[in-house]
């Protein structure tokens, strides 16, 4: 049996990249050193869908976490990285915000 991967997803975008991939730096300093951290990288309806404009009221609370958030919740990843300013309200049943 293979050591366990930590499996983290976040969006395709140059922000969520860079703010993974500083988390993943932080979360390293806690883990074993031969600790294996996979990184998905996924779209969101909000990264698709370029013609709706942000300020449109029909935009659901989840336009740029909803494809994180259904992976995390079938299992398919142990955490996202978001910004704060994309996160819905209230959160998906059965998700936290951590930090």
């Amino acid at each position: 049996m293979g050591k366990p991967a930590l499996r983290v997803i976040t969006r395709n975008s140059r922000l969520a990249q860079v703010q993974t991939h500083e988390a993943i730096d932080l979360i390293r300093t806690v883990l074993p050193e031969d600790a294996d951290i996979e990184l998905e990288t996924v779209s969101s309806p909000g990264d698709v869908d370029l013609a709706t404009p942000l300020t449109d009221p029909s935009i659901a609370t989840d336009f740029f976490t909803r494809t994180l958030d259904q992976a995390l919740i079938e299992g398919k990843a142990d955490l996202a990285v978001h910004s704060a300013k994309d996160l819905p309200d209230p959160l998906p049943d059965g998700l936290i915000l951590a930090a």
